[in-house]
């Protein structure tokens, strides 16, 4: 009898062990060989900006796991090589990149996991996800095509116009033969114009070609061009005033335009007609608003602003889409309407918490404004969101930063990019940040962020 029950228990503990092995969930996530003994993952992904992934190692069998790794030495340090562990262990691993790999040198290879006789490839990329650096050394100036979401932007290092569509990720350039300064769309996105050392130059963007240079007597310091190939720009010191220049005609016409416009630096911006210029004057204790109307191709002053000194315009401005609001590099905002309105140019209130603006962009379907400060908090830097009406601020996206780690510790060290343009897509749910990423001191010192708008 005793004999009987044994074997009965034998068998009903063979049968629950059997049945509870079979019934055993996966891992999720992993990679599991359990006649090896082990799990790990399948693949390591190292962003550029953090250059640094990790994953376990860990004895999921009943003996001990020996285990050695491979690496391309050229590329990837790994941490630890081999190990010894016992059942239920396990190891933390950190795979990074070699020293000499910079983050615009993506690669992918093979990290070989050999452990008790089975072997496993980890592929390991480097990569960036939103991150795609740009081959211009010194980023003068750039704007956006929201039609064909494509982005332009001049080096003042390499003499090139350069293109990048967003979308199919394509690249082209344009040698300009001599550094460029500034840089303009026309508004149907059919022409753009580069200002220069006294030259100005004509592009029509859908061969991608110069179709005419004309000769300045100034250095230009801000350009616009409409749809009929006439472009406006200021110079800089000594050249006062705006200056205008026909892509269809050969000859340069200049004006020193008065009230209060005897400043270099000028900055100019079409309003919602075309017909009109708005204009401030930096360079004084508060930098001033005038407004130019264009007639037979000539702006002729039109009407000043009523404030001198109650209120900063800075030394940039931006206008809505619907060019009805002025949005200032100082934060104050001001009201753009017809010039028989008594509301052109009135105070319109101030972007709070914000004390300068490097660059901003509109969006209207989203109701926001979008902008980067030269003063980004150490280590986060971040694109601000504000109420397009309201003018209060919604929320910040985050840009990204980049890691490192040190070789003692591993401890992380942030680098923190500079944030310089921001534009924002005709749907208003992404971002395009071009950022100095001179801290770094890599081969590609400028980089596009893509970020998505939450």
């Amino acid at each position: 009898m005793q004999k009987n029950c044994l074997l009965i228990l034998f068998l009903f503990s063979f049968l629950f062990i059997t049945c509870k092995k079979k019934n055993d969930p996966e891992p999720v996530g992993l990679l599991d060989v359990k006649k090896s003994g082990f799990s790990v993952k399948d693949s390591v992904y190292i962003l550029s900006y953090n250059r640094y992934d990790t994953f376990y190692i860990e004895n999921t069998g009943e003996t001990t796991l020996r285990w050695v790794l491979e690496a391309d030495p050229q590329l990837i340090k790994v941490n630890l090589a081999s190990s010894e562990l016992m059942p239920g262990a396990k190891n933390f691993l950190i795979v990074r990149l070699a020293d000499h790999i910079t983050i615009d040198q993506p690669f992918n290879t093979i990290l070989k996991l050999t452990a008790n006789g089975a072997t496993r490839n980890i592929v390991v990329t480097h990569g960036m996800k939103n991150t795609v650096f740009l081959p211009a050394n010194d980023i003068a100036d750039a704007a956006f095509d929201q039609q064909h979401n494509t982005l332009y932007f001049i080096s003042g290092k390499e003499d090139q116009l350069y293109k990048y569509n967003t979308v199919t990720h394509a690249f082209s350039a344009l040698d300009l033969g001599t550094n460029p300064t500034c840089l303009a769309l026309s508004p149907d996105f059919s022409y753009a114009v580069t200002g220069h050392d006294q030259l100005v130059t004509f592009i029509d963007l859908g061969s991608f070609s110069v179709f005419k240079a004309v000769q300045t007597d100034f250095t230009a310091h801000d350009i616009i061009l409409n749809n009929q190939k006439m472009a406006y720009a200021s110079g800089v010191h000594p050249a006062y005033g705006v200056k205008w220049i026909s892509g269809d005609a050969a000859s340069v016409f200049s004006m020193m335009l008065t009230h209060g416009l005897q400043y270099s630096g000028i900055h100019i911006e079409f309003d919602s007609s075309g017909k009109y210029i708005y204009a401030n004057a930096p360079g004084v204790s508060s930098a001033n608003l005038h407004k130019y109307r264009i007639s037979n191709d000539t702006p002729y002053f039109d009407l000043s602003w009523p404030y001198h000194g109650e209120y900063d315009a800075g030394n940039k401005v931006w206008l809505s889409e619907k060019r009805d609001v002025i949005f200032s590099s100082t934060g104050n905002t001001f009201k753009a309407r017809k010039s028989n309105d008594k509301l052109d140019m009135s105070y319109n209130g101030r972007l709070n918490n914000i004390t300068a603006v490097a660059h901003l962009a509109h969006n209207a379907p989203a109701n926001s404004v979008y902008l980067v400060s030269p003063y980004q908090p150490t280590g986060k830097p971040q694109v601000y969101v504000y109420d397009a009406i309201s003018l209060l601020l919604k929320n910040t996206i985050a840009a990204d930063v980049y890691k490192t780690m040190n070789d003692a510790n591993y401890d992380e060290v942030v680098h923190s990019p500079q944030p310089k343009f921001v534009f924002c897509n005709a749907a208003g749910t992404t971002l395009f940040v071009i950022a100095n990423m001179e801290e770094l001191k890599t081969a590609h010192t400028w980089a596009l962020q893509q970020l998505a708008v939450k």
